[in-house]
């Protein structure tokens, strides 16, 4: 196991927190767990499992790749969560949102 302290950002509630986590798990499962721990809800306003993805440098984290593979090259690097809209439930893809509110800074 090997542990990185980051920065937990979530970008809907305009929130952040360190947090250390294990750099070896994927990010299939770091997500959840992240989400957990920053007291997301479990579930989308239609009962469905929420997924949240981690974006990291500006590039949403692929299902397979762990923390310690991007290898961070600055201390306590910022992960960035964001919830996955459901395609045809009136919302913009989360993920567009947030790269183009980052453009706007």
């Amino acid at each position: 196991m090997e542990r990185i302290e980051v920065v937990l950002e979530h970008h809907t509630l305009n929130t952040s927190r360190r947090a250390l986590i294990d750099a070896t798990l994927t990010i299939r499962e770091l997500a959840p767990r992240i989400a957990k721990a920053l007291g997301l809800p479990p579930h989308d306003a239609s009962g469905r499992t929420q997924v949240y993805r981690l974006v990291y440098d500006g590039r949403q984290l692929q299902d397979h790749e762990t923390f310690a593979g991007i290898q961070p090259g600055q201390d306590r690097p910022t992960l960035t969560v964001v919830p996955e809209m459901v395609a045809g439930s009136g919302y913009a893809s989360s993920y567009a949102f947030f790269m183009m509110r980052g453009r706007e800074s």
